[in-house]
């Protein structure tokens, strides 16, 4: 880039309280990316991007910026999932088939797959929390593990999408009455108490979604097909356990590497593609030539992205509740 950043250390003052000196380092910090990323910003700008329109970039880059690091500090302290099913008696494919039931829930109401992915992350901290008595139950037993799923399905689609689902309808349809609607009441209690209501986690469409707004690209066609591609390749990620226990900003940027090394040189080109995938490693705290994503990474290529997998599998499951959840979702219009 033409210039060589310093760091320099001060020496702590005895007199400097240990939160100004966290204060001040934070700030000191902040400075020198701010610097990094507008340096960046201008080598990415191609030669052919008029100001009025490179000014619109660099305020969607700083945004980004300020959004990505938000969550990559959510995602590292409160809304962490870690392994549960090495002492349970459920199984990887049992989570599975919940999860591809739930994207199966969310095609049939014509609704953003991001709904689904939000519900895993909900049941993935959910099963996550040892020493919780209902946690241990839903362990134990397929039925409390299903009922748990389709409660934090429910959940997701009354928190982010604004509907309303009776404990009836859930219990009836969605289950088929294999539950009373006193039980979807209480685990729902559960499961939000046991996530102590912290429901607005990232998840990893909205690193990419940032990421792209990284891009210098004035290409809006190739960014919007790539973003589509990346989070296809991060819903497939989250049907497998682990993979899924990884931070969103993992899978979001193995998601991205995945669906760049499958690009032609051309498109790679258009999009800057090297000074993109550094500008995401240094924004997003990974050194994206080598970072601790590459296990991520690999498992993600080992991964057969098939198109519409779970609607495949799940016809029958759409075919019978179609109807029921179409007039659901116009209700709620």
């Amino acid at each position: 880039m033409g210039k060589r950043v310093c760091m320099v250390l001060y020496r702590i003052p005895h007199s400097l309280q240990p939160s100004r000196f966290v204060y001040f380092f934070y700030n000191f910090m902040s400075t020198i990316l701010a610097t990094t990323i507008t340096t960046l910003s201008r080598v990415m700008r191609p030669k052919t991007m008029p100001n009025s329109h490179y000014q619109q970039c660099q305020q969607k880059c700083n945004s980004a910026c300020s959004v990505i690091r938000a969550m990559r500090h959510q995602e590292t302290t409160s809304y962490k999932a870690s392994h549960y099913l090495d002492w349970a008696n459920v199984t990887q494919h049992d989570r599975k088939e919940m999860c591809q039931w739930g994207f199966s829930i969310v095609d049939a109401c014509c609704l953003d797959h991001n709904l689904a992915v939000v519900a895993i992350t909900y049941f993935d901290r959910f099963l996550s929390c040892r020493g919780v008595r209902v946690v241990e139950v839903c362990l134990a037993s397929q039925r409390e593990f299903q009922l748990a799923f389709i409660t934090c399905l429910v959940i997701s689609l009354k928190g982010r999408e604004g509907m309303k689902i009776s404990p009836d309808f859930v219990a009836e349809t969605l289950c088929e009455q294999m539950y009373h609607p006193e039980e979807v009441i209480e685990m729902e209690i559960e499961v939000l108490r046991t996530l102590q209501w912290k429901l607005n986690g990232p998840t990893p469409q909205d690193f990419i979604q940032c990421f792209i707004e990284l891009l210098s690209s004035s290409d809006d066609e190739t960014a919007r097909k790539f973003f589509v591609k990346a989070v296809k390749r991060s819903e497939i990620a989250m049907l497998d356990y682990s993979l899924a226990l990884e931070p969103p900003s993992n899978i979001a940027i193995a998601s991205v590497a995945s669906v760049m090394s499958s690009l032609d040189p051309k498109t790679q080109c258009r999009l800057n593609a090297t000074a993109w995938m550094n500008c995401i490693g240094i924004v997003a705290g990974a050194a994206s030539t080598d970072f601790d994503q590459e296990a991520t990474y690999k498992s993600l290529q080992s991964i057969d992205v098939i198109e519409s997998d779970w609607e495949q599998k799940h016809v029958h499951s759409l075919n019978s509740l179609g109807s029921a959840l179409s007039s659901l979702c116009e209700s709620n219009m």
